[in-house]
């Protein structure tokens, strides 16, 4: 699939006139505690239901020789008729809610102009980004009364790089249902674009924006995150242990960010506020020296010959290019003369300390070695911490 076309792309900016303003399974609105919605007044009377058909079941036993309580036929009845009521009402609130429609799966191959849609634009051009924001909670008695009473939201937004400039594409996740019971305990959920057609409470969100942190991410970075919301768009929700917050959590662990622990009871805004605390720091950086030469070594990262270092040569710490996530390192110790013996030394430092290092004189007890490669050492270099 080549393009967006459930994406509708606004600014933050912006004001829905009150009475077009509609709930939004991403808020706890009035009407989930009023049991305004169909399925949740289906929900509260079969628990009504289950409860006098207890009653009336114990009313109307009769006690044996035995002296165990036994139902009679209209106790069975009434019990059965209870749980087939209420794992109907249940059914019924989880199918109408499917009919929202999840995000379709993106080809993160199509190129980024072909696949964007007008919308909100960046001063930055150019380049991929990565922003991570948190809403904060509001239960005004005015977003009461408007139906937009929130806990929070956290949901990420990435900027793409277009013919007619860079553009966002914006995704939260969210229960499938308004039923609270359902919202606790766990239910389908499903991403949804944040820039959406409805006039409902996403604009409204986008200009409460308490805490974000935006950062630059690479072509890789941005398919890895597609892959990400692939998966998620089947994922059960659940209110303490799998909502927005995991889902963000895990597109900052995607690009290979430093993350905050998380906990069930933690806000959006304070995770991303520790999110932007953590990542404020520099990435990682790598470094290496080599020295005492005799009579090559060759380095290479990732693949690329970056280094040549010949008989006696010490290159001083030199800074390594890297990218996000894991990088090879190998390096390799050749003998061009014949019948001779070999040296060399090195040293890895992660930012600024030292990590591995060897070196030796005359090794393997003075060996001599023909024309040859006499080893290749490997080392992963893994890098954290979202680019500046």
């Amino acid at each position: 699939m080549s393009n967006l076309s459930f994406l509708d792309f606004r600014g933050r900016g912006g004001i829905v006139p009150s009475h077009k303003r509609k709930p939004h399974c991403s808020t706890i609105s009035i009407s989930m505690f009023l049991g305004i919605k169909l399925e949740t007044w289906l929900t509260i009377i079969a628990i009504a239901v289950t409860m006098i058909a207890s009653f009336i079941a114990i009313a109307t036993s009769t006690c044996k020789n035995d002296q165990r309580w036994k139902l009679n036929q209209w106790g069975w009845l009434l019990t059965a008729l209870t749980f087939v009521g209420g794992a109907t009402a249940v059914t019924l609130a989880i199918r109408n809610e499917e009919n929202v429609a999840p995000v379709p799966k993106v080809d993160a191959e199509a190129s980024p102009a072909t696949i964007m849609q007008p919308g909100r634009t960046d001063s930055s051009s150019g380049a991929f980004y990565l922003e991570i924001a948190a809403s904060g909670r509001d239960s005004s008695p005015k977003a009461i009364q408007e139906g937009t009473f929130s806990p929070g939201h956290a949901f990420m937004i990435i900027t793409v790089p277009t013919n007619h400039g860079p553009k966002e594409e914006a995704f939260g996740f969210y229960p499938r249902t308004e039923n609270p019971l359902l919202v606790f305990v766990g239910t389908p959920g499903l991403l949804k674009s944040e820039f959406r057609q409805e006039p409902d409470i996403s604009l409204i969100r986008m200009s409460k924006v308490s805490e974000s942190i935006k950062r630059s991410i690479t072509a890789e970075d941005r398919r890895n995150i597609y892959s990400l919301t692939d998966a998620w768009n089947s994922r059960e929700y659940k209110f303490l242990t799998t909502n927005c917050i995991d889902f963000v959590d895990r597109t900052a662990r995607a690009v290979h960010w430093r993350v905050p622990p998380r906990s069930p009871l933690q806000q959006p805004g304070e995770y991303v506020s520790k999110l932007k605390e953590m990542n404020d720091a520099p990435p990682d950086e790598y470094s290496l020296r080599v020295y005492n030469v005799d009579d090559r070594v060759t380095v290479y990262v990732n693949g690329t010959l970056i280094r040549t270092v010949n008989y006696m040569q010490d290159t001083g710490q030199f800074k390594l290019s890297l990218h996000s996530g894991d990088n090879s390192l190998e390096l390799h110790l050749l003998n061009l003369v014949p019948n001779s013996a070999v040296s060399y030394g090195y040293q890895i430092r992660k930012n600024g300390s030292l990590i591995t290092a060897d070196s030796c004189t005359g090794c393997y007890n003075h060996k001599l070695f023909p024309v040859i490669e006499v080893w290749k050492k490997d080392f992963t270099l893994h890098v954290e911490g979202a680019q500046q």
